[in-house]
């Protein structure tokens, strides 16, 4: 069936349901549950919440382990999936919950439903080569929120995924030098500032350097490959004050999709500024389902 999701965001590019109903169907695993951008409340019971950090989930038929950041494959238990895949949670069958499988409405790579993020299936794998890429988590000591950065852009070339965001009067765009520099820094942005003219033209909700602990846009080394994990406690200050947001009042607005980016500090007359490459999309979770 035709792709019909909510205004936001845009119907992608791939979805598992482009070839039918799916032979498998690849997830991971999420101690934060968000709702799905694409499965109502009618057609998906998992929903955004705090879920199991480690449990043993019983799905068509097979039992199996997961921790918060597994990932992993089921198979329908009769030949095809069923209108509706149960989730039985051995541990806390208060959890127990339910997502849309007959492909009448859509099953979209990196979307979330309830706990289960949708990695792909074998005709619709999710890009895997994305110089950067965020996931959202919980801290196991104090609760909070975290932002899971990991990136590696050491090799860019012209034919990364960037959102191309050029002014037309700015002849170093494309083109722009893709060298690793200390001022590189790591944005979030709403989703759906992608489909603005030019995309990005904002400033990031909230962001640091790639070194993420200080001030080192002048160091001699950059910071070009590595994870960093994005928390109000350890977020400088400059970037979730001011203009800028922390992930907290993020989430108090209620939160919602977001996309990461790698940027350089120039731009013709930033923003929007010169991008490196872009990541991921991802769902912050709301306030009320954050835990």
């Amino acid at each position: 069936e035709e792709c019909e999701p909510p205004e936001e965001p845009d119907c992608p590019d791939c979805q598992v349901c482009d070839t039918g109903r799916p032979e498998e169907l690849t997830l991971k695993y999420h101690a934060i549950g968000v709702n799905s951008a694409y499965q109502p409340e009618s057609k998906a019971s998992c929903r955004a919440g705090t879920y199991p950090e480690v449990t043993e989930i019983t799905v068509e038929g097979e039992t199996i382990e997961v921790s918060d950041g597994d990932v992993f494959t089921i198979k329908p238990q009769h030949g095809q999936f069923s209108a509706e895949t149960d989730f039985h949670f051995d541990n806390a069958a208060d959890m127990n919950c339910f997502i849309h499988t007959s492909c009448s409405v859509p099953i979209v790579p990196e979307d979330q439903i309830g706990p289960f993020e949708v990695i792909g299936d074998k005709d619709c794998p999710v890009d895997e080569d994305k110089c950067i890429n965020a996931e959202v988590g919980t801290d196991p000591v104090t609760g909070e929120t975290s932002i899971t950065v990991k990136l590696n852009y050491e090799n860019l070339d012209e034919s990364r995924d960037w959102a191309d965001n050029c002014d037309n009067r700015d002849d170093n765009c494309p083109g722009f030098d893709l060298t690793p520099s200390a001022s590189d820094w790591i944005g979030f942005y709403p989703c759906s500032e992608k489909d603005t003219s030019p995309a990005f033209a904002v400033e990031p909700d909230f962001w640091s350097y790639t070194c993420y602990n200080g001030m080192c846009r002048d160091d001699e080394e950059p910071v070009a490959s590595g994870t960093v994990v994005f928390k109000d406690s350890t977020l400088p200050l400059w970037g979730r004050q001011g203009i800028h947001k922390s992930i907290s009042q993020v989430q108090e607005e209620g939160g919602g999709c977001y996309v990461v980016l790698l940027n350089k500090m120039q731009g013709y007359s930033p923003a929007p500024y010169y991008n490196l490459c872009m990541g991921n999309e991802f769902n912050i979770p709301g306030a009320s389902s954050s835990g």
